[in-house]
Order: structure tokens, then sequence, then C-alpha cells
């Protein structure tokens, strides 16, 4: 008896330390403790910011600085605390798949996390199939707002539609002959006034090929040449398109995770007035029901592959260098501490005070969908 209740403790000990962890991060969270003994819950890994693409819509088509790969000697910083993840998505601001250590990245995760990759779908060859099958990758997230190769091209400036979708049969057919639940595939779409147009095509195109899942989000400008393409200038198309792209995703059995129309966002903004009517004016963001509280600097983390780290997915502050301190040191040190005693406070880190996360951007304003940055990513004033 001592020996299988040894080998029940030694095959279920990661998902007990993950439990315990979640539980005492809650606690901590709540509480908005700037010291923790918790660690984070959900986290981005960018392995590498190199991208084999240049697409409009992304930072990648301007962007003149380092390009850098997450070393070695940090990856084993970090490896000891993979177990604590519920979620861990190998994302951020490059493609996956141009590093040749990516599988390898993947079987130090264990199995019991929540694994996702992030895609555009071109390297995603019969080798790269099978391994992320092989390693039982939970989600597949593949970027894609086209339906033939013009737009493909007009959006990520190559012409790989073909070849991606091509790349994604294979890997579901693959996934048939072996019998495999993961994994799980999604299209990922960005809504701009070029793409909505082939939105419902693109609807059906999904579920011709087996696929369950999109999602999506507004086009955010970062250049003025795209300054058009925002769906910001063209609501009461969107608000149409979007009520149809809704019906045809319920007949044909795709679930849809895409926000709001505009027309949408104004019920839920005449709800939220209602509701602050409701309760009385105050300067804390613990009271004031137009925000969310943030707890991303608690339960979510991103190792930037510069060795940084950033406290959510939409602030590129710099809270940390893991390539001269311990996970330790960071997660505990003097910066994150103050992030973390402010951001719920009327005094946060500049980029919260615009978050689209908490509320305090919304998708009717147009600070929602006009972000313009140099070369260097700083905010354009305009």
């Amino acid at each position: 008896m001592k020996n299988i209740f040894t080998q029940f403790l030694k095959r279920d000990r990661p998902i007990i330390k993950q439990e315990q962890n979640r539980r005492r991060n809650y606690k901590e969270s709540r509480k908005q403790s700037l010291r923790v003994r918790s660690y984070p819950i959900r986290g981005y890994l960018e392995t590498t910011n190199r991208c084999n693409l240049r697409c409009q819509m992304c930072g990648q088509s301007f962007f003149e600085g380092e390009r850098t790969d997450l070393s070695d000697e940090i990856i084993k910083k970090i490896q000891p605390l993979f177990p604590y993840f519920i979620e861990l998505s190998i994302f951020g601001y490059g493609e996956a798949l141009v590093d040749h250590r990516i599988f390898q990245i993947l079987e130090l995760i264990p199995n019991h996390v929540t694994t996702r990759l992030v895609t555009n779908g071109v390297l995603l060859d019969e080798k790269a199939s099978q391994e992320l099958i092989n390693h039982q990758l939970k989600q597949l997230y593949i970027s894609i707002e086209a339906t033939n190769e013009e737009t493909y091209s007009f959006v990520r400036g190559g012409r790989y539609f073909n070849r991606v979708i091509g790349n994604v049969e294979r890997l579901l057919k693959l996934k048939r002959e072996r019998n495999s639940p993961y994994p799980e595939v999604a299209f990922a779409f960005t809504f701009m006034k070029r793409t909505l147009a082939e939105f419902l095509d693109f609807v059906e195109l999904t579920a011709r090929l087996g696929i369950k899942i999109i999602t999506g989000d507004y086009l955010i400008v970062y250049r003025p040449e795209l300054m058009n393409e925002s769906l910001f200038f063209h609501q009461e198309y969107t608000n149409h398109i979007f009520a149809q792209a809704r019906e045809k995703a319920k007949t044909l059995g795709i679930e849809l995770r895409i926000p709001p129309s505009f027309a949408e966002a104004d019920i839920e903004k005449d709800k939220r007035k209602l509701s602050i009517q409701s309760h009385s004016s105050s300067k804390s963001a613990d009271n004031n029901p137009e925000w969310k509280l943030c707890y991303e600097p608690w339960e979510f983390i991103y190792f930037r592959s510069d060795g940084f780290v950033s406290p959510c997915c939409a602030n590129d502050v710099k809270l940390g260098d893991l390539r001269n301190h311990s996970f330790a040191e960071v997660w505990n040190g003097k910066q994150y501490q103050e992030f973390r005693r402010t951001v719920n406070t009327t005094r946060p880190h500049p980029h919260c005070q615009t978050c689209i996360n908490t509320g305090k951007r919304i998708i009717t304003q147009r600070e929602y969908h006009i972000k313009l940055l140099d070369k260097n990513g700083k905010i354009i004033k305009i």
C-alpha cells in the first residue's frame, strides 16, 4: 500500500503543486499583496521576436529594434516554474516556428499545463505538425484573415494563402489518422475593412475545413497608412456583418470568440452608466464600477525574448531582467512591487491608464482603434 500511495503522489504531485499555487495566487492577488509567495498562473513565452512575415497591421512591418532569441540559460532559469502554470502560450512578438528549439522547449512543459502556440501557419509543414501532435500541444491558433491569395497578400505581405490552408488540411488529416484530440485548432482573425468584407465567406471556409473556433479582434492602427482600414470609421458596416456572422456561425456550429460590434458595445456602455449611477462616486479603482480590477501583475507574466519580463500582453514596461537576476529577485523586486501598488489606483503606469481589458478604453472610443507608433515603438501624439 505504501508503494502504491507513493507512486500516486509522485504521479499527481505536479497537479497538486499547480492547484496549491492557484489558490495562493488567488488570495494574494485579491489582497493585492506587494510581495508574493505564489508564482504566475498564466504567461507568454516569447522564445524569439524574429518573424518570417511583415504583416501590415503588426509592428514587425516597421520595427527597427534588435532581433533576439530567449537564451538557453534563461529557459533553464524559468523551467522550474512551468509546473505551476495553468496555461502557457508560446507567443509574443515573433513567429514561434522560426525558432528551431521550439519542440525541445515544448518538451520541458508538463502535460497538465494548457499549452498554446500562435503561428501564421507558413512554416507548419509535415514535420512541425507531427511534432505538435507528439508533444500533445493543447491549442494551436493560426492567424489568417483571408479567403484568397489577393487579400492574404494585402494583409501579410506574401502569397502564402494556399500554402497555409494546405498546411492546416494536412495537420487535421494527421490528427485523424493518429486519433489525436490535440492540438485543438482555431483561426485568429484581425478585423479591418478589407478582411471584414470576406468574413462571412471565411466562416464558411472554417466550417468546410472542420475547425470549430474563430477568435478575432479589431485592427489597432499603428501606422497612418492603415487609418482607413480601421472599422472605427465603418461602424454601421461592422454592425451589419457581425450580426450576420453570428447567425451563420451558429448555423454551422462555429464558436465565435470575437468582440462586440459597435452597436453591442453601445448597449454595454449604457448598462455600465446605469451601474455607475447606482454607486457613489469614488476616486478608487476598487469601487469604480466603470473599471475592472487588474490582477495581471500577480497572475500573468510575459517572458520577453530579450530576457526582460513584462506584466501583461498589452503593456511592454520592463519590470526585471532575467539575464542578470533570478526569477525570485525579479518577481518580488522593487519594480514589481511598485507596479502592483499602483496598478489599481488613479495613478497607474501610463499604459494602464488606457487599458482595454480593465475598461479604461472601450470599443466605441477612437483611442481603442488608433495607436500610432514610431519605429522605436513609442506612441506618437496626434
